[in-house]
């Protein structure tokens, strides 16, 4: 796959999950010269043993933060990937006492290290996860051949690859692609943020033109770049070699005497009084084998539902044909595919204004009183607003016609580093049922975001 070659336009996703594109300086007019006489980038491989083995030291800074009982140690490493098939940060998979303890998805181009993340028993490594669902999506692809790849799609999004009869395979959302319409769709989602960005205050933060000709040096000289920030931040010492060696690796000790100051901490998240792990955590797999259908805002409805009591006939898989039936959700039938070994399954898109007027629907025919409100481009304070008030939400995002996702929203928390805040989401996501995601909150990651909340009177 050769996604850096072709003319596109890089965008930074501030948020994550994640999914976050490095900022890239505008080419001033000399770079249309020939790259012959342009100036030799830094290279940023030389930087990844030691930024790997940071992200290492930061992870765990973070699972002792979350869970500062707990024995947790580092299972393994994946590299992230943004869309210009270059590094730029590093998932981190945890372990205690053998068993998978969750994740935390780091990217060194972004002024936030942590960009998403689950670090709890139940949580397991985001990687694995979505490669375990592409082996059960895919006869075609076998568990040894998934490669050691993250690729950070838009926004909270992920997607991995299989290498598999010399063909590269991609896999993200429940469907999988070839090569080259993986990079199409990639395609797509830039030009949706170049349409949505123009003119805004967001432009000169968030993407910069790239010119026709391959630009790899200049993409990666920024990632040196911000490489270099964060090691002169959290590993000083290492630019004291000269040359410098690639290999040197942090000691845990500096790093930790750094990590208060350079990372902060975590506020103690504020959760959603009606959440239960037990009841607001649906999946995409169990919907999918018990229904024959999905709707991923539906998924998230459903655990709405059953956080607040209100099922029908008090089990998802009868509200998930009841939400399906008073939404719409029907007309908005685009694929049928085989998934989780279940042949059939019926795939469609439900409107954001039909998840608010639905639920209403629903709530009369069970007796219920539901009211809801909505916002386009929700800042944070909307979703903090409802949890403080009690309401479950729902975040919605689009990307015109070509993807989007619905997550049921459960709590919030802050991250302070010296003058700067960063936000967080505890996100109930149907595409990761095991635990709830932290997800830094960003409003400009995508063309369209919507938030609803919900008012239910039994």
């Amino acid at each position: 796959m050769n996604i850096s070659k072709k003319s596109r336009v890089s965008v930074l996703c501030a948020s994550l999950v994640a999914m976050l594109v490095l900022t890239l300086c505008i080419v001033s007019n000399n770079s249309a010269k020939s790259k012959a006489n342009q100036p030799e980038a830094d290279s940023y491989e030389q930087y990844l043993p030691t930024i790997e083995q940071l992200a290492k030291e930061c992870g765990l800074y973070l699972a002792n933060q979350q869970c500062p009982d707990v024995d947790i140690s580092v299972k393994d490493t994946t590299p992230i990937y943004d869309v210009t098939n270059n590094i730029v940060g590093y998932s981190v998979a945890f372990e205690s006492n053998g068993a998978d303890y969750g994740y935390a998805n780091l990217n060194f181009t972004t002024d936030e290290l942590f960009t998403d993340f689950a670090i709890s028993e139940n949580a397991n490594n985001l990687h694995s996860s979505i490669a375990e669902d592409f082996v059960v999506a895919n006869s075609d692809v076998e568990a040894d051949e998934i490669t050691d790849k993250l690729y950070n799609t838009n926004g909270i999004d992920y997607a991995v690859s299989a290498e598999t009869d010399g063909e590269e395979l991609f896999f993200y959302n429940a469907e999988t692609y070839t090569s080259e319409d993986f990079e199409d769709m990639l395609d797509h989602y830039e030009a949706n943020y170049i349409e949505y960005y123009d003119n805004t205050e967001y432009e000169d933060n968030f993407f910069y033109g790239i010119p026709e000709e391959n630009n790899d040096f200049v993409v990666q000289g920024k990632i040196a770049d911000w490489f270099k920030k964060w090691i002169k931040k959290l590993f000083p010492s290492f630019f004291d070699n000269e040359p410098i060696v690639p290999t040197a690796y942090p000691e845990h000790s500096e790093v930790l005497k750094k990590s208060s100051k350079v990372l902060g901490e975590l506020a103690k998240p504020v959760m959603l009084p009606q959440y239960s792990v037990d009841k607001s955590l649906v999946s995409q797999e169990t919907i999918m084998t018990t229904t024959k259908k999905y709707a991923c805002g539906l998924v998230a409805l459903t655990g709405i539902c059953a956080q607040e009591d209100i099922l029908v006939n008090g089990n998802i898989q009868d509200t998930f044909h009841k939400l399906w039936d008073v939404t719409g959700t029907e007309n908005g039938i685009y694929d049928t595919i085989s998934n989780y070994g279940v042949d059939g399954i019926v795939c469609s898109g439900t409107s954001v204004y039909m998840m608010g007027q639905g639920m209403r629907i629903y709530g009369h025919e069970l007796g219920v009183n539901i009211n809801y409100t909505s916002k386009m481009k929700p800042t944070v304070d909307f979703f903090q607003s409802a949890v403080n008030n009690g309401l479950s939400s729902v975040l919605c995002y689009q990307i015109a016609d070509k993807g989007g996702h619905g997550v049921s929203i459960l709590g919030y928390t802050t991250s302070k580093v010296n003058d700067q805040t960063f936000d967080y989401i505890v996100a109930a996501d149907g595409w990761f049922d095991d635990a709830p995601r932290y997800v830094m909150y960003y409003p400009e990651l995508f063309e369209s975001t919507t938030g609803l909340a919900y008012m239910i009177q039994k």
